[in-house]
């Protein structure tokens, strides 16, 4: 246990100073030190995205890169060499050893592909035509790469598991630094119950960390994106393009949250464009995107898989075939596809297909009796919470005059439209829960900001009462995570650090079955287990059985014949 602390707490170092290189300003410590590590966790996914073009991200490859960036450390050690920044590594530290101690990883995925692709991560430079060993490999998130580059000499394996948690800590002690700010000076504006409306759903809902997988650091970064947005300020250039890096790290993280770029555009002026071209920073986003592209590119044939039109046939491993295949059941599968499928009322006759399920709106009437009252189950908690909030801090106003200190319209009504289109957007292609809730969450802490702040007024003690109701939110946290803990078998290979070798309760070492493809060694589970973190490269399931594979310029290309 004090193994583990100690190492979430050494990390810290190594990922808070490399975001300076973004983030340099010193305001309020906490919201310095949480912006760097959010930056600094971005940065290193782009280094590690870069590496592995050119070499497996091993142990001693990512030790070097951590070790390296102890010279910033050496060089600003004024800046971290400091009482508020031990007491903000603690605590970050805290947060983390709470979300991971004998934890579960997200499951299935982590053992279908998170977990599997961060293995070859760790044992092969990038492999052309990856996808055709498994099609989840081409739509992995960039914190795949995140993980890898933490599994170092010194943090061991372990540090796969820790990039989620980080952001996780990062975003939340930002929000609360944030919040507990406007409230010591008394800003009782759109920012402040934007922060408060978000943090009640993660205390309510973001409070565990086996649920979090590569979707829950994507919606936490897009609620800062929009959160960082409604700041009453005029934003320098810089600044813009700092957010426009992190929208891209989102947008990396889970392609379905694009409208993120778009929120960040709402700062642009015709300043910021001139002015772009005289930062570095601008180039540093262009040339990573681009980078992206090309890892798309490498692994499937794809500039984004599994969009089919922008598939090409040219390469070897290309295979457009598999990219519509995966499209047209994708969709369909989050459209509730399962749920009509398994219908014993429809005659099996009268049956769709896949491919015309999801057309022309015959989807729906499964989704709305299926999915969406599960959204139902979870939105309306959190608007019954919201609205209690409401009765404590908030009255009706005798007269509807208006403060415009409080209000910037230009960009509430025009995040109320991007959002109000990322929305629909969401539903009418994989309305699934967990892909879009981040845009679902921030149009209705964005009414509900502006329904309080523009028709009602405050109820005296308003700066104590909302600390009370953030206390029984932070409680709810720690309370549910320490009765996980206490509940829980300690028993399990690896404790008390998260299971990821295995998904049943001890965390063994899952059966796997060697394969070869070529005379290069693979391997698949049998007996019902998952790939997990254990022998690479392992396939859970695809076309590998039709696979080649040939090795030119010391690259790997698998291809179907």
């Amino acid at each position: 246990m004090i193994n583990l602390f100690l190492k979430v707490f050494t990390i810290h170092f190594f990922l808070v100073p490399i975001g300076i290189f973004f983030i340099s300003k010193q305001e309020n410590k906490f919201i310095t030190y949480s912006t760097q590590l959010i930056h600094g966790i971005a940065l290193i996914s782009f280094m590690a995205l870069f590496i592995n073009f050119f070499i497996s991200l091993n142990q001693n490859v990512n030790s070097l890169i951590i070790l390296s960036l102890l010279l910033i450390v050496f060089q600003k050690w004024k800046l971290f060499f400091n009482k508020e920044f031990i007491i903000f590594n603690l605590i970050s530290t805290f947060i983390i050893c709470f979300l991971i101690i004998e934890s579960n990883v997200y499951r299935p995925d982590a053992g279908l592909y998170h977990l599997p692709y961060i293995n070859i991560i760790n044992e092969e430079k990038i492999i052309f035509g990856l996808s055709n060993l498994h099609f989840r490999y081409a739509h992995t998130s960039i914190m795949q790469h995140t993980s890898a580059i933490l599994n170092n000499l010194l943090l061991g394996i372990n540090g796969i598991v820790l990039p989620t948690a980080l952001l996780m800590s990062a975003v939340l002690i930002n929000f609360i630094s944030r919040t507990l700010n406007l409230l010591r000076y008394k800003k009782y504006n759109f920012e402040l119950f934007f922060l408060m409306f978000i943090q009640i759903y993660i205390f309510y809902k973001m409070n565990r960390y086996s649920e979090y997988g590569n979707d829950a650091p994507s919606h936490l970064l897009f609620f800062y994106l929009v959160s960082m947005v409604l700041k009453n300020k005029l934003f320098e250039t810089k600044e813009v393009l700092n957010l426009l890096i992190i929208s891209l790290f989102v947008v990396l993280n889970k392609i379905i949250l694009l409208f993120s770029v778009f929120i960040v555009l709402i700062l642009f002026t015709k300043k910021h464009f001139f002015n772009f071209f005289k930062h570095k920073r601008f180039y540093f986003l262009i040339l990573f995107f681009l980078i992206w592209i090309i890892k798309n590119v490498v692994i499937s044939g794809c500039l984004i898989f599994p969009i089919t039109k922008l598939c090409s046939d040219s390469f070897l491993w290309s295979n457009k075939n598999i990219s519509q295949t995966v499209s047209i059941e994708n969709e369909a599968w989050a459209k509730g596809w399962p749920d009509y499928r398994n219908d014993k009322n429809i005659i099996k006759e009268d049956k769709l297909t896949i491919e015309n399920y999801s057309k022309n709106f015959n989807w729906v009437k499964t989704w709305y009796s299926g999915h969406f009252l599960f959204i139902l189950s979870v939105i309306l908690p959190y608007i019954l919470i919201v609205l209690l909030f409401y009765i404590s801090v908030f009255k009706f106003k005798e007269k509807q005059n208006i403060n415009h200190s409080l209000f910037d319209y230009r960009k509430i009504y025009s995040l109320f439209f991007i959002l109000l289109i990322a929305n629909i957007f969401w539903v009418m292609k994989v309305p699934v829960f967990r892909y879009g809730y981040s845009y679902l969450i921030s149009i209705f802490a964005l009414i509900f900001s502006y329904v309080g702040l523009r028709f009602f007024t405050f109820k005296e003690k308003l700066r104590m009462k909302i600390l009370i109701i953030f206390c029984i939110g932070l409680s709810v946290i720690f309370l549910k995570n320490t009765l996980r803990i206490i509940e829980n078998d300690n028993n399990y290979n690896n404790y008390p650090w998260p299971k990821y070798y295995s998904v049943h309760e001890k965390n063994g070492f899952p059966e796997l079955q060697e394969l070869k493809i070529s005379n290069k060694v693979f391997y698949r589970p049998i007996n019902n287990h998952y790939c997990m973190y254990y022998k690479s490269p392992c396939i859970n399931y695809g076309n590998y059985l039709n696979a080649k594979l040939v090795k030119n310029y010391g690259y790997f290309f698998i291809y179907l014949d």
